[in-house]
């Protein structure tokens, strides 16, 4: 976390200040995020179809949204059907992005998916 000393122009007295940096996903969570999907898509029917990759990165980071407490909908114009916000990863941090591969291994294993990959459990 960056930390900036700093003076009272007032009183002359020192404090530090610190910021949060929230770091963004890395290249390898979200390769590891797409052949999570991938295997998904092959293997499992969701509601009678087969879905693509990127139908289930949405399933599933809504499913994650909502285990978590933190999903956002609101209102569609010129409907009257909602849609669910935020579920953009790229703007994830490492740590919501380990949770959500986290949430997609049990979903998954739940399921009987075969990993194209090694768990970190193996």
């Amino acid at each position: 976390m960056p930390t900036v000393d700093s003076i009272c122009p007032n009183c002359n007295f020192t404090y530090k200040v610190t910021t949060k940096v929230k770091v963004r996903r890395n290249l390898e969570q979200n390769k590891k995020l797409h052949a999570m999907c991938a295997d998904i898509s092959f293997q499992i029917m969701w509601h009678g179809e087969y879905r693509d990759v990127e139908d289930w990165k949405d399933l599933l980071t809504a499913g994650y949204k909502i285990a978590a407490h933190n999903l956002e909908i609101a209102p569609c114009p010129d409907s009257d059907k909602v849609v669910i916000l935020g579920l953009h990863t790229s703007k994830m941090s490492t740590s919501e992005m380990a949770d959500l591969i986290t949430y997609m291994y049990a979903f998954g294993n739940e399921r009987e998916v075969i990993w194209s990959e090694p768990t970190n459990n193996d």
